[in-house]
């Protein structure tokens, strides 16, 4: 947009130069007195009337798209800045412990501007993310219809964990019972994918500014909890957007890894953004066979987009070796570590390269403590469900529940599982799982040692 509107507004000024000396001339004859013009016969009044009109219009007009060019020029850098501004500004607050003492979440109070402050939001105009958009929308429509108090100050809160599991590894379904927890608050939707997507989006960035007030009505919840107890309040809440685990795709984009000419792999990752804001953040990862994620993905990203599926399992089997063969050839080029960080070794539906969870996992743990990471293998979450939701309570610091309470929440159903329709593909053939158990095993087992626990491993066909 930015070289359209610079060539729009080059010409408008050529053809206000060439012009120029023709309306001075017609529509203001007093300028031109003596000069060789002077003695060509001038158009009436009313033409003239009509000439300068159409002189101010140009010049207005030009004057307008210089404007619109140099805003959209500087758009970016404004956006960019800003977040460099709110992330630095956070880090204060936090460092200098001016977070509220008397809550569990990382909260503090700051003057609400006048008016609606959510009208500009970029999640409500710009992005298309339905399952955070429409809650969103609706809150913000219920939020207009209240009585707005005299008291402008409102409590702002950072999310007290982060769910960072790649997608197809249950991390809708473990989000959802955490929130049915009774001092977790409610958010609207699950996965506002910030971190890892919006924040670091090419076009239209989005500040964390716009990111916290997803979560107004979530701290709402909590400060009235507090006015009501007097005393500390221990609610939180979390966001479980996928793909925070892998990091943006678009990292050469983010505030933090600028000078991307020179970069093949991002110097500094999500986990380190997110620790410079919060280095007491919770942070769950739940991980699944990179076998079986692989090709729960393929069905679902096709099912969701609503793509012909003729033969899916043949279709998986040879995208699945051509993707393993691109992914060869990167290695010998480059670094594990770049291959794994490049987009260009995506699929839109075979994502091969979200399967090497230890190399993303060891940029998170070289900044938080292996104590605030909580590391859960799906397959045994479905197996021990109750087991694994007493752990992953125990680790958030929330209260114990009776026994109905907590048979209330085993018992819902599973959420975000594979459609029934591709149900009836059934399993992927048996000569595409050899191939991936081979590809993957090595990286499993870097994984079992990088935990230094042997429970996180997967059986393979390979051997």
């Amino acid at each position: 947009m930015v070289p359209e509107m610079e060539r729009l507004a080059r010409q408008s000024w050529t053809c206000v130069k060439s012009l120029a000396f023709k309306c001075k001339f017609y529509a203001y004859p007093k300028f031109c007195q003596g000069c060789f013009m002077d003695r060509v016969r001038r158009p009436s009044r009313r033409v003239r009337k009509g000439l300068k009109r159409l002189c101010i219009g140009i010049f207005l007009s030009t004057l307008l798209m210089c404007c619109v060019y140099i805003m959209n020029k500087r758009f970016y850098e404004n956006m960019r800045a800003e977040f460099v501004y709110n992330s630095k500004g956070l880090a204060q607050h936090y460092q200098g412990a001016h977070f509220l003492p008397n809550f569990k979440s990382p909260c503090w109070y700051e003057e609400a501007p006048s008016g609606d402050p959510y009208k500009n939001n970029l999640y409500l105009n710009v992005t298309d993310w339905h399952y955070i958009v429409d809650p969103f929308k609706k809150w913000h429509d219920d939020w207009l219809r209240r009585p707005q108090p005299r008291n402008r100050w409102r409590l702002r809160c950072l999310p007290y964990f982060y769910l960072i599991g790649q997608s197809k590894c249950g991390t809708s379904d473990l989000f959802k019972r955490i929130q049915n927890h009774p001092d977790v608050a409610q958010t609207l939707g699950k996965a506002p994918r910030y971190w890892a997507r919006y924040r670091c989006d090419k076009h239209r960035p989005i500040s964390l500014n716009d990111y916290l007030d997803l979560f107004d009505g979530a701290a709402e919840t909590i400060e009235s909890a507090q006015l009501a107890s007097g005393a500390t309040n221990y609610m939180i809440f979390g966001d479980g957007s996928t793909g925070t685990l892998s990091g943006s795709t678009n990292w050469e984009h983010c505030p933090e890894n600028r000078d991307r000419d020179t970069q093949d792999e991002p110097q500094t990752t999500v986990s380190q953004v997110i620790y410079k804001l919060q280095p007491f953040a919770k942070i769950i990862v739940i991980l699944r066979n990179p076998t079986d994620r692989l090709y729960s993905g393929y069905l679902f990203y096709r099912s969701l987009y609503r793509i012909p599926q003729q033969n899916p399992k043949d279709d998986f089997h040879n995208k699945v070796v051509t993707s393993i063969e691109s992914f060869k050839k990167c290695i010998n080029l480059h670094t594990l570590r770049t291959c794994v960080y490049d987009k260009h070794q995506d699929m839109f539906d075979v994502r091969i390269r979200h399967g090497f969870y230890h190399v993303f996992l060891a940029d998170w743990l070289k900044v938080f403590p292996r104590d605030q990471i909580l590391v859960v293998k799906m397959e045994d979450y479905h197996d021990r469900m109750k087991e694994n939701l007493r752990r992953v309570f125990r680790f958030l610091g929330l209260g114990n529940l009776n026994a109905t309470a907590e048979d209330t929440i085993v018992s819902q159903g599973i959420s975000n599982k594979r459609y029934k329709k591709d149900r009836t593909f059934g399993e992927m053939l048996n000569e595409t799982r050899w191939v991936l158990d081979e590809f993957y095993h090595s990286h499993n087992v870097a994984l079992s040692k990088l935990l230094k626990d042997s429970t996180i491993s997967w059986k393979s066909t390979w051997h």
